[in-house]
């Protein structure tokens, strides 16, 4: 399992993932050597260096099998349009006006952030099923779903769902990862890619040709 971004979030991961009776071996990526050695202890291997590229290594030696997105963009999205980049297949495109999302918040370099709640989260919240923990509500359909139904015209809509590995620790599945780099490289057009859990998601516009 490897977790990208050493910063507050990911060093967080590492610490709940490390303390679950899981078969995984941990791994910390962060272009920031000195925060690379300073959280990776015991048995947590690290590497200093560019997450996107560490990733793509690793996949590429098929022993991967879940990634933990702790850095302040699309991680999924970026390591797609790095694959598409090596045949000069894809780029990054603003996304399409008009998406009916929750709560909406443009973020940097044309990325888009959506999330039932209009408040902080507690940190360790546990994801439950259908009851916020916060409000005492139930929820609406899980945002992963409600993503992967969006309609816009000229755009195909696909995405990852983000799972609970821990409190308030999501991660995504490499096998998801890889299958949907092969469905973006199968057509050319525009794409609406997200990541997702039941509450927040972060979205992204991409072109292949």
């Amino acid at each position: 399992m490897l977790v990208v971004g050493g910063g507050h979030f990911g060093s967080r991961a590492i610490e709940v993932l490390a303390r679950r009776r899981r078969p995984w071996r941990l791994a910390l990526v962060d272009l920031d050597r000195e925060k690379v050695a300073r959280v990776c202890r015991g048995e947590v291997m690290g590497f200093g260096g560019d997450g996107v590229e560490v990733l793509d290594g690793l996949m590429e030696t098929g022993s991967l099998k879940w990634v933990v997105p702790a850095v302040p963009f699309h991680l999924a999205h970026e390591w797609i349009l790095r694959r598409l980049s090596r045949e000069k297949r894809g780029r990054k495109i603003a996304l399409p006006n008009g998406l009916q999302l929750p709560n909406p918040i443009q973020g940097p370099n044309m990325d888009l952030y959506s999330s039932y709640a209009t408040f902080l989260c507690p940190e360790d919240c546990t994801e439950p099923r259908e009851i916020c923990p916060v409000t005492g509500l139930r929820r609406p359909v899980p945002l992963y779903r409600l993503l992967g139904g969006l309609e816009t015209p000229g755009f195909r809509v696909s995405g990852l769902r983000s799972y609970q590995l821990g409190p308030g620790v999501g991660g995504i599945r490499a096998g998801d990862l890889l299958s949907l780099l092969e469905k973006v490289k199968g057509s050319t057009g525009r794409w609406v890619l997200f990541t997702a859990c039941r509450c927040h998601g972060v979205l992204s516009g991409l072109e292949t040709f």
